[in-house]
C-alpha cells in the first residue's frame, strides 16, 4: 500500500508495513490489536484422535476464537506457544522448527543518520565490501545507503547501515561499534561519523537470510501449512523464495493461499 520506492523499503520506513496491514484488515471489517502479548495458541483435539487443531489465540489471559491462525515469528520460537500435549503429538514438526535456530545467521549492524555519504552522493542501494578489504572483521560488509528520495531519510539526510556476520554469542555492542566505526573510517576516509545525528548498534539472528544453507532454503523450510490443523506459518523462517522483505511477502502469499484454498500468486512464475 505504501511501497513507492525502487528498493526493498516502504516509503516512510518499515513501520509503514504494519500500518498498511492494519489498514487492510480494518478496511475489511477486521480488528487489529497491537501492544498485546500472545500467551499461547489455543487448540483442541482433532476428530478421531487425529492430532490437534488451532481454535484461536490466548492474549493476556483472554481467548480470541479464530477459524485460522497465522504466525509470523521465527519458527524456532513456536514451542512455548503450545501445550505439551500438542508438541508431543506433533514432535517431528516442532523438532524441525527448533532446528531453525541452528541455521540462523547472526547479524550485527551499525546504523546512523545524518548528512554522511560514502562517496560523492548516496548510492541508494547496497555496497559490498569483501573480506579481503577488512582488517578487524572476518566476514564481509553489506552497506546500505539511502537518502530522502527513497522515502526513508528526512530531506537532505541519509540513513547508513553497515551489516556483518558474527560467530558465536552476541557481541559486546559498545566494542563492536568502536571497531566498526574504525573500519569504516579506514575504508572511506571522507566519512565523518562524529557529525552523525545519531548512531546505534544492533544484533539479531536472521534464519538463513545472509548465509544460506541447503537445509533451510525454499521448499526445505517449514510451512505454510502445519500438522496442527488451521495453524499456518509465514515470514522469515518459513517457505519462501527470496530474502528480506521480498521473502516475507511471498511466504505470506503462500500462507494466505492455504487459508483461502486458492492460489493467489504462482511463485514459480516469479522466481
Amino acid at each position: 500500500k505504501y511501497r513507492t520506492t525502487a528498493v526493498l523499503y516502504p516509503s516512510g520506513g518499515f513501520g509503514r508495513v504494519s500500518e498498511a496491514l492494519a489498514g487492510v484488515v480494518k478496511d475489511r471489517g477486521g480488528e487489529v490489536l497491537t501492544g498485546h502479548r500472545v500467551d499461547r495458541i489455543a487448540t483442541e483435539p482433532g476428530p478421531s484422535g487425529g492430532g490437534f487443531r488451532a481454535t484461536g489465540v490466548v492474549v493476556e489471559g483472554n481467548e480470541i476464537k479464530a477459524d485460522s491462525v497465522i504466525c509470523t515469528i521465527p519458527v524456532f520460537h513456536l514451542p512455548p506457544l503450545f501445550d505439551d500435549g500438542v508438541i508431543a503429538a506433533h514432535k517431528d514438526f516442532f523438532d524441525r522448527a527448533e532446528e531453525g535456530s541452528n541455521a540462523s545467521s547472526r547479524l550485527a549492524l551499525l546504523i546512523c543518520g545524518g548528512r554522511q555519504v560514502l562517496f560523492d552522493k548516496p548510492r541508494n542501494t547496497w555496497v559490498f565490501v569483501p573480506r579481503s578489504q577488512l582488517e578487524e572483521f572476518g566476514e564481509y560488509f553489506l552497506i546500505s545507503e539511502l537518502d530522502s528520495s527513497q522515502g526513508v531519510a528526512p530531506p537532505g539526510k541519509q540513513i547508513l547501515t553497515c551489516a556483518t556476520l558474527v560467530e558465536g554469542k552476541a557481541p559486546d555492542l559498545r566494542e563492536f561499534r568502536v571497531k566498526m566505526e574504525r573500519e569504516l573510517k579506514r575504508l572511506f576516509p571522507k566519512l565523518d561519523l562524529a557529525q552523525a545525528d545519531w548512531i546505534t548498534a544492533q544484533y539479531f539472528p536472521v534464519v538463513d537470510g545472509i548465509a544460506r544453507t541447503i537445509d533451510w532454503y525454499g521448499e526445505t523450510r517449514i510451512g505454510p501449512a502445519t500438522p496442527v490443523k488451521n495453524f499456518f506459518v509465514a515470514g522469515d523462517t518459513t517457505r519462501e523464495y527470496s530474502t528480506g522483505t521480498d521473502g516475507c511477502a511471498n511466504s505470506a502469499y503462500l500462507a494466505a493461499g492455504q487459508v483461502l484454498g486458492r492460489t493467489l500468486v504462482r511463485i514459480e512464475d516469479v522466481f
